[in-house]
């Protein structure tokens, strides 16, 4: 849940606009895939949801420029922009969580390191 309207001072759901609900749907669907990775082992699903990191990172920071650039008050846009942005931080987590299924331990710790090989 994205806000709650018993709890006084928080901001609406929908203020946050529904490019945060997409991505809360989203970053909530990682935490799924990540999990059943890491769990079971499974590398395809692992290797799925770190092919993606890249290209969720940039669909986001688009969305933040967006929102920066929309007509929206100072208030709901520095909002959307938070909860865009906390939502990519925690995608790019799960994705660093399911890059360990798929990656040598040796190689875990280093950031640039090509691109991720698919499993064999």
């Amino acid at each position: 849940m994205l806000s709650d309207p018993s709890l006084p001072g928080l901001v609406p759901a929908h203020a946050l606009g529904t490019d945060a609900k997409d991505v809360h749907d989203l970053v909530l669907h990682t935490f799924k895939q990540t999990k059943k990775a890491l769990l079971d082992g499974n590398e395809e699903v692992a290797f799925e949801v770190a092919r993606d990191a890249k290209k969720v990172a940039h669909e986001l920071d688009e969305k933040v420029a967006a929102v920066a650039a929309s007509d929206l008050t100072a208030r709901e846009a520095v909002c959307r922009a938070l909860a865009l942005r906390h939502m990519k931080r925690v995608h790019g987590h799960l994705c660093n969580v399911a890059t360990s299924v798929v990656q040598p331990v040796h190689r875990l710790d280093y950031v640039d390191e090509g691109p991720l090989r698919p499993p064999t």
